[in-house]
């Protein structure tokens, strides 16, 4: 069974290349736009990932990740979190600060990027989860 990946993204158009990638990488996809809708979805669709957008237009998303770390339903669910380093450079800062696994500008290649993060959260997780390994946070891709 293929992992599932919950993508917060405003832009429907990010989030149709988003989406398009990590279908390509094997991961079922389900796409929200509004931070509000996200702990409904994560309700139903019980992701294995949150791939959150830093630049949410209703909801603070570092304040999201900080909430979804502190609830006991979902403080091991990994979070990487994304964004624009030219709308905010400290982004990468406040992600790690409020409890994200991995941050990455979307200014890389998303690809290439997407794979590599996806995959090794997953490994990190099931590895922590067979040894109780606890993962160190401190990959900065850029």
């Amino acid at each position: 069974m293929s992992k599932k990946i919950l993508l917060v993204e405003h832009s429907s158009y990010e989030a149709n290349l988003t989406q398009r990638v990590l279908k390509n990488l094997g991961y079922q996809v389900c796409h929200v736009q509004l931070g509000a809708s996200v702990a409904s979805q994560i309700s139903q669709f019980q992701p294995d990932l949150v791939l959150l957008n830093t630049d949410l237009a209703d909801f603070d998303s570092f304040d999201m990740c900080k909430t979804l770390k502190s609830n006991a339903h979902t403080q091991l669910l990994p979070i990487i979190m994304f964004g624009k380093a030219d709308l905010r450079p400290d982004s990468a800062i406040c992600a790690y600060e409020a409890g994200a696994n991995y941050y990455f500008s979307k200014d890389t290649q998303l690809g290439p990027t997407l794979g590599i993060l996806t995959r090794l959260v997953f490994e990190r997780t099931n590895r922590r989860q067979s040894t109780g390994f606890i993962e160190m946070r401190h990959l900065f891709v850029s």
